[in-house]
């Protein structure tokens, strides 16, 4: 979740992420692959090494 995303408040994203196994906030606006690169890539890393825990 982008908490800093001005045209799709963070109450919209929690309900479109209410479904999903797990989710992340970056404090960031509407592109954080390029203001938190980063941040993205370790996230991305975790997502990569649950899904292989459970493969």
């Amino acid at each position: 979740m982008a908490t800093q995303e001005p045209s799709l408040p963070p109450a919209v994203q929690e309900q479109w992420a209410a479904r999903a196994a797990h989710s992340v906030q970056v404090p960031s606006g509407h592109s954080p692959h390029l203001s938190h690169p980063d941040d993205v890539a370790a996230m991305l890393a975790e997502a990569v090494a649950r899904a292989a825990e459970h493969a």
